[in-house]
């Protein structure tokens, strides 16, 4: 339900129902435990079948952006280990929600939203496409299956 919320407004939820105080001090320390886990665990995963491939062969033509719920340090450090970090023109992590990421990269880019397509896995990102009245795309996955009833909108699994 709360995949591509940022952690920071998740982790206080997540110790309150644990019965723990949600202190700046210990939020920050399960946020860098987990950071850690999650850079290990998204380098070694497996890629989206032809992504990688998309990216390599559509970079010069075609502009990439990336945004999502991933704190903004992480997602680039992410993306230099799986060298591919030159493929986008401009990456935006959390804090900044993907609403106004979208909206500070259609001006900043003068970019038709008309012209623009996101694709993402959550109602967040869906969300954010919508208020930005960008086309979406929802990216189909095993833990979005409700999503994928719930919306009419283009699906993909993959690249290929």
């Amino acid at each position: 339900k709360n995949c591509g919320m940022s952690r920071l407004d998740k982790l206080p939820v997540y110790l309150k129902w644990s019965g723990q105080n949600s202190s700046k001090q210990l939020i920050e320390q399960y946020s860098d435990q987990f950071s850690l886990l999650v850079k290990e665990r998204v380098v070694n995963s497996d890629w989206v079948d032809g992504v990688l491939d998309y990216l390599k062969s559509n970079y010069l033509g075609q502009r990439f952006f990336l945004v999502t719920a991933t704190p903004q340090k992480e997602i680039e450090d992410i993306l230099k280990q799986l060298k591919i970090i030159d493929y986008f023109e401009q990456i935006l992590g959390s804090p900044i929600s993907k609403s106004q990421a979208l909206q500070m990269l259609l001006k900043q880019h003068s970019i038709d939203p008309k012209q623009a397509v996101m694709i993402g896995d959550s109602i967040h990102d869906y969300e954010a496409a919508t208020v930005s009245k960008i086309n979406f795309i929802l990216r189909k996955t095993n833990l979005n299956k409700r999503l994928q009833e719930q919306l009419n909108c283009p699906m993909i699994r993959d690249f290929l």
